[in-house]
């Protein structure tokens, strides 16, 4: 879509319902702050024709103002519902034969509608989707950290997913309404875009991966934050599903590699559990690296001394290593399982150290472990709530509804 010379960048233009292609759906609660630039991208679009429907879902700030200036076509919430009722709400509005769904905190190229667009169509799939790119906004450690593993895990994964990403992915309209859409059982931003993408494979549908398609992310993570999201919001549901399914991908972040990173983890918590038996005061090595690792977050924050910040964090921790190691050879045994999974997880770090350099690579491993303890807990809990017969979704209604 080419915009006039004396249209305001800002706005979008008036386009007949007949020659819509694309609709961007934007599902967002209390985004003035990220609302503008998202739909400024949005709104750059280049080489198809496309409309844009936001979903203010009960804001109570100036998004719904904001969204209506820059042109886009608003469906107020009267309450909280979550991002799958919105963006099903939104959808059913729709007048493109693809939608595309991208969140209130990514933010897209001019190219990037119509290349989802030609993924779709070129290789027949019924839903696609983009992945992070390698400069997210946010530059504390945990963030990049964070940001640079989902880009890592979609630029090696399968062309033929087994699974759904909304926070950019397209689908076409009329197999979203097959599907009936997002199980809006889940209020909060969680697994409903995993959900959906098992019931269209279950359906005998495609999903397609376009790693080449990248989006900044501009979500600021912190270590609390991340482990609360990972942990109830995405991993112990995530695991149910899969004991559901009754079967475990090989494809992103549920890797054999990876879960042999767990299995390792979850050894590393059996030797610590015998060590502080043998001596006790190793109880605070664990305590001193998180907080090691939330200084560093801190001060990495400021780009002016990103760079000095991770230099002395990283030197902190080796010494921290090495002081152990004189004080008590027994954590050696601790490390070992460090070293372990740094040797299998070697080709991320080799790739986050490309990107941040090598202080970063070194206080990411700490993460790793962290990563894969709490994927293990996470693993755990959804096996004994799926064993249990704990239902997965707080509505049983809208389970059968989209089952």
């Amino acid at each position: 879509m080419v915009m006039e010379d004396n249209m305001p960048q800002c706005m979008q233009p008036t386009i007949e319902p007949s020659s819509i292609e694309v609709s961007v759906v934007v599902p967002v609660r209390n985004g003035e702050k990220e609302i503008e630039e998202c739909l400024g991208r949005i709104l750059q679009s280049v080489g198809c024709s496309f409309e844009i429907v936001v979903v203010n879902d009960a804001s109570t700030d100036l998004t719904k103002d904001i969204a209506e200036r820059l042109g886009a076509r608003v469906i107020t919430l009267p309450e909280q519902s979550g991002p799958a009722a919105a963006r099903n709400r939104a959808v059913g509005e729709c007048r493109g034969e693809i939608i595309v769904f991208v969140d209130c905190d990514v933010r897209i190229s001019s190219e990037t509608l119509q290349a989802l667009r030609a993924q779709l169509e070129d290789n027949q799939w019924a839903a696609v989707f983009a992945s992070y790119d390698r400069n997210p906004k946010a530059g504390n450690l945990v963030s990049v950290y964070k940001n640079l593993m989902h880009h890592y895990y979609h630029q090696r994964s399968d062309r033929e997913s087994h699974t759904f990403w909304s926070g950019c992915g397209a689908m076409k309209k009329v197999v979203f309404e097959e599907m009936g859409g997002f199980n809006q059982a889940f209020a909060q931003p969680s697994i409903e875009d995993i959900e959906l993408g098992m019931r269209l494979l279950k359906a005998g549908h495609s999903i397609g991966s376009a790693p080449e398609i990248q989006v900044q992310h501009t979500k600021r993570w912190t270590l609390r934050n991340l482990v609360y999201t990972d942990v109830f919001l995405r991993g112990i549901p995530w695991t149910r599903l899969i004991l559901q399914a009754g079967a475990m991908q090989n494809d992103l972040n549920v890797s054999r590699s990876q879960r042999v990173c767990v299995f390792i983890a979850g050894l590393m918590v059996v030797t610590f559990a015998l060590l502080v038996w043998v001596h006790p005061a190793i109880f605070i090595l664990p305590l001193v690296v998180v907080l090691l690792l939330f200084v560093m977050d801190l001060a990495s924050a400021r780009q002016t001394m990103r760079q000095a910040a991770l230099a002395c964090g990283a030197t902190v921790l080796l010494t921290l290593v090495a002081c152990c190691l004189v004080w008590d050879p027994l954590t050696a045994l601790l490390f070992l399982g460090v070293l372990l999974i740094g040797v299998i997880s070697q080709q991320s770090l080799k790739f986050l150290m490309s990107v941040g350099g090598l202080p970063f690579a070194i206080l990411c491993i700490p993460l790793h472990v962290i990563y894969y303890l709490y994927c293990g807990f996470s693993f755990a809990a959804g096996t004994l709530l799926h064993l249990l017969g704990v239902p997965l979704y707080n509505s049983k209604d809208v389970e059968e509804e989209v089952g």
